[in-house]
């Protein structure tokens, strides 16, 4: 879970997450972007004091962003299979003579 005093984010299922903040403009602007939908309206004493959204995990780090939440962290292991990619993606290039390597 990812919160701070007015904004929170929470898995709600399999490939979606749920965010609730209590600022309508940024809430607005969410519900703007394709994917996003409203789940829940909080009110109390018949003033909206919150609302809820729902999103799949793509979007989570922008939307982390708009609340001003932390975002995720890539996992080591994606990370050194992207490196490893990377690697042999630039030996194939030094083996059929199309690699330049840049000077810092």
């Amino acid at each position: 879970m990812n919160h701070n005093r007015e904004n929170i984010i929470w898995k709600y299922f399999r490939g979606e997450w749920q965010a609730f903040s209590a600022d309508m403009t940024v809430i607005r602007k969410l519900l703007s972007w394709n994917k996003v939908s409203i789940n829940g309206i909080y009110t109390f004493q018949n003033r909206t004091v919150g609302k809820s959204i729902l999103f799949p995990t793509l979007l989570y780090d922008r939307v982390a962003k708009e609340l001003n939440l932390s975002q995720r962290k890539k996992s080591h292991g994606r990370v050194k299979w992207g490196e490893r990619i990377g690697e042999s993606a630039k030996n194939r290039q030094r083996k059929n003579g199309k690699f330049t390597p840049k000077n810092d």
